[in-house]
């Protein structure tokens, strides 16, 4: 059957399977977080732009994110957001450590917010991984010839100071000082992403940031508290999920986003992911967002395949056995597919990033596919309007007889001058 949640031989399901779907498709049915009431279960996930003024975001981001919240998703995030200047990874990402972002960022919010989906932030700290280039320059490290174009690199932190990736400053390895100063501005971060208007935080756990790069034996080589056994490796971690969650409001929800394992030759693994996402459960966070990837390192470890939903088993892994919700992200980029995810009890929700910039309206798109009978209803009402109408043109009579349409075409065509022949 298409909804089984394993199959006999415990491989990795086909998550790309295009049978009809129920009817009444989990991608559309609402979910309560909390306080929150979520029209649907698709998330645009955190997307970079780098193209931030000293933190703040600008038109492009009301561009951007007002494409995303017409589109029909049921939360929309903006990008990672550092918690501190020194803590984004370019000089153009974005920042919440300004009272002057507050106001900044409220703009995308009610911009969201008055389109019908849930705006959502996702708060993070570079680490080692700071003061480089953007993406579309493959993240080229500062140099101290970037000063003359006012850009001079900086001391990045890290839990230890070996200089991978390379900067041009060696890394100051982070101590109790440093952490404590970290862990408040994550919490100062949180209270001003309240005050801008955001409904869901997420904490950014993975990808070889700060977070990670603690969570990783990889990244972190420290002798104390911070480091050695897992438990001291995940305390970084567990201490800004718990302040984070103190600091938001009770009726409104705290994701945390976690790499389920290392890139080629890292160490964290899923075992250690699992415990992860039981000790956030202990500190009330309510969501694990499963992704994978961004610590590197000289072990057998591979690199994960880019298939498609190729991080959904993982997902599955953590949601069950660490009984935590989850979202499933990455490859995913089908209708079906994604109601598969949903359906066979491999997350909670499903989050789509490159596959939202090729196509905003997917889940306008999604919910035709999935036989929804107002597929339009999820896009703006002067949209949807139009599209009907569309719709109902094609059932008019005159568009349903053969020889009514080849007497209307003959009508208007026959006598017609024809010039340029």
């Amino acid at each position: 059957m298409l909804y089984e949640r394993r199959n006999q031989n415990n491989k990795q399901p086909d998550l790309s399977m295009t049978e009809t779907p129920p009817s009444n498709p989990l991608l559309f049915t609402p979910m309560t977080l909390r306080g929150l009431e979520v029209p649907n279960r698709i998330i645009a996930s955190p997307m970079c732009q780098y193209l931030s003024d000293d933190g703040a975001p600008n038109d492009w981001h009301v561009m951007h994110l007002g494409r995303l919240a017409i589109g029909g998703c049921g939360i929309v995030f903006g990008e990672e957001t550092a918690v501190e200047p020194e803590g984004r990874k370019t000089y153009a990402c974005a920042g919440m450590y300004k009272p002057s972002h507050i106001k900044a960022y409220q703009r995308l919010t009610d911009l969201i917010k008055a389109n019908g989906a849930i705006p959502a932030i996702q708060l993070g700290h570079s680490g080692r991984k700071g003061s480089c280039h953007g993406a579309i320059e493959n993240w080229r490290p500062l140099a101290p010839a970037d000063a003359a174009d006012g850009l001079p690199p900086w001391q990045v932190m890290a839990p230890t100071a070996n200089n991978c990736p390379p900067r041009p400053i060696k890394p100051k390895e982070m101590d109790r000082d440093d952490i404590k100063h970290v862990i408040e501005a994550f919490r100062t971060a949180t209270k001003m992403s309240l005050d801008a208007g955001y409904e869901i935080v997420e904490i950014h756990g993975a990808h070889g940031y700060l977070i990670h790069q603690f969570l990783s034996s990889t990244s972190n080589r420290r002798t104390d508290g911070y480091g050695g056994s897992l438990e001291n490796r995940m305390r970084f971690a567990i201490e800004i999920a718990a302040v984070v969650r103190a600091t938001w409001p009770q009726d409104k929800p705290v994701f945390f986003r976690l790499s389920a394992v290392d890139g080629k030759g890292g160490s964290w693994n899923l075992a250690e992911s699992i415990e992860l996402a039981k000790a956030l459960k202990q500190v009330e966070i309510d969501i694990i967002d499963v992704s994978s990837g961004g610590v590197m390192g000289d072990s057998d470890m591979p690199m994960v395949p880019r298939l498609p939903a190729y991080q959904a088993e993982f997902s599955h892994r953590i949601r069950h056995q660490a009984g935590v919700q989850t979202v499933a992200v990455g490859g995913i980029t089908k209708a079906a597919q994604a109601e598969t995810i949903l359906q066979q009890g491999h997350a909670d929700m499903v989050a789509m990033a490159r596959e939202l910039l090729w196509n905003a309206d997917w889940p306008s798109h999604a919910a035709r596919d999935l036989g929804l009978a107002d597929p339009f209803a999820y896009l703006p009402e002067g949209y949807a309007h139009r599209l009907r109408l569309r719709e109902n043109q094609k059932e008019m009579k005159i568009n349903q007889d053969p020889e009514l349409i080849k007497a209307s075409l003959k009508y208007f065509l026959d006598d017609a001058p024809i010039t340029g022949v």
